[in-house]
């Protein structure tokens, strides 16, 4: 009983829910189940945004490095501009002070290497944050739906389980 006690406390503990004002020990089990499912669609919607955001994030800080090409000296020098990821057409690179960058929807503007290096650089914070975030809420739900299975677990041990009181007859 001591250790049933305990598992129980922690289970109500670890579980967001009762924050909220929800009892999920209270609750039935097609509804914990359904709680569940819920909790792990929303884990793998979060999981594939967080996919998203690192590959933006990649995208911004290899644009960023990419800057450091961009020197005085390489002017003239033949470069490959990618048409597609995998479809390149030689140029020369006529003035490296300056260079396009993309803003998103098909919008594009001029900037000098520092401006374009500051607007890396935000969008790389900007990016990350977002990442963070996610990441954190991703966690919170983990945890939510942990409780939830150990809940349901524990609501099918004890529904499947005889009780004292049959034990005797």
């Amino acid at each position: 009983v001591g250790c049933e006690g305990r598992e129980h406390s922690t289970m109500a503990e670890a579980a967001p829910a009762e924050s909220k004002g929800l009892n999920i020990m209270q609750l039935p089990i097609q509804q914990l189940d359904g709680i569940r499912q819920q909790l792990g669609n929303e884990l793998k919607m979060l999981s594939q945004a967080i996919q998203r955001l690192k590959v933006a994030q990649a995208k911004f800080v290899e644009a960023s490095s990419t800057l450091d090409i961009m020197k005085p000296d390489n002017a003239g020098k033949p470069v490959l501009i990618p048409l597609t990821e995998s479809l390149y057409v030689p140029a020369q690179l006529e003035d490296p002070s300056k260079v396009m960058v993309d803003l998103g929807t098909g919008y594009y503007i001029e900037k000098a290497i520092p401006e374009a290096r500051e607007f890396f650089d935000r969008k790389i914070k900007f990016v990350t944050k977002q990442l963070e975030d996610t990441q954190k809420v991703a966690r919170d739900k983990s945890t939510e739906k942990s409780a939830v299975e150990q809940v349901l677990q524990l609501r099918l041990q004890t529904q499947g389980a005889p009780t004292a009181a049959s034990a005797e007859e």
